[in-house]
């Protein structure tokens, strides 16, 4: 993976520098959980170090990150910059502007 952030809807993994920023800019209702993630290389699935669940409690248009009742990750353009700061690219995601 190249993204610092993997998934969508209630649980998605984040890169460990992402998840460390997340918790100390405190932007909503989010627990983080070890992720072990070690898959069989015969599978043909690739290996994912150093990551961890992210799992989203808040919702939507509440706090800087939330969930949208169908399952839609929603970040605030703070929580989107603290993001970018600290590795957490997400050139592979489609990303759209949440209207609320």
């Amino acid at each position: 993976p190249t993204d610092g952030l993997i998934g969508a809807g209630p649980l998605v993994l984040v890169d460990r520098e992402t998840a460390e920023a997340f918790e100390d800019n405190v932007f909503g209702e989010v627990s983080l959980h070890p992720a072990d993630l070690d898959t069989d290389p015969a599978s043909g699935l690739l290996r994912v170090p150093d990551f961890v669940w992210c799992q989203v409690h808040g919702q939507a248009g509440m706090l800087d990150i939330g969930l949208t009742e169908d399952g839609r990750l929603v970040m605030s353009g703070q929580a989107l910059l603290v993001f970018h700061s600290f590795g957490g690219g997400i050139d592979n995601a489609t990303i759209s502007e949440w209207l609320g």
